[in-house]
């Protein structure tokens, strides 16, 4: 199994730039993604496990809109 946790950060990242996604829940989603891949990077998490939580972390900030009225 192979999964690009740089890949999903942009996806996210992608997402608040483009006023699609709320960007206080999405940046705070790229970091459970960054955290999800160093725990697997340093053995703590099984690399299935840190694709959940990376996939999870990535659909949870695409399900929160932006902030009408206040600046991305």
């Amino acid at each position: 199994m192979q999964f690009d946790f740089a890949a999903s950060r942009e996806r996210i990242r992608s997402g608040w730039q483009a006023g699609r996604t709320c960007r206080l829940v999405s940046r705070g989603m790229s970091a459970r993604v960054r955290a999800a891949e160093r725990a697997w990077l340093s053995g703590h998490l099984p690399l299935d496990r840190a694709v959940a939580i990376a996939s999870e972390a990535e659909a949870v900030s695409f399900s929160f809109g932006p902030i009408p009225g206040r600046q991305q």
